[in-house]
């Protein structure tokens, strides 16, 4: 199952988070390599920050244990999807566009999903 975590948000009502996290969604949806259907076929976490100075400016995106099968461009393709996505879904409500630094990371045949 891919994870994405998204970090660093300015404070947002609940409203913005569910258009945030249904940008995510669509984007990754788009990518047919991911494997994505449905927003049921991934996880979307949105941690909060401890220390509010800052917030917002930088945001932080780690998509974490995509398939092995997509390609390295496949990945880059679904990083720039999903960063445009958070940049429009902050303007939408209102944020400034944030500078957005991308993680990405397939699912190492070691790695241990429960």
């Amino acid at each position: 199952m891919i994870v994405n975590r998204t970090w660093c948000l300015p404070p947002l009502d609940e409203r913005a988070l569910n258009d945030l996290h249904n940008s995510i969604v669509k984007a990754v949806v788009s990518t047919p390599s991911s494997g994505v259907q449905s927003e049921r076929d991934m996880l979307n976490l949105f941690p909060s920050d401890m220390m509010s100075y800052g917030l917002g400016d930088e945001v932080y995106v780690e998509i974490m244990h995509l398939p092995e099968r997509m390609q390295p461009f496949e990945r880059r393709m679904l990083g720039d999807l999903v960063r445009t996505a958070v940049c429009d879904a902050l303007e939408r409500s209102g944020k400034t566009r944030p500078n957005v630094q991308l993680f990405i990371s397939a699912t190492h045949p070691d790695d241990i999903v429960m």
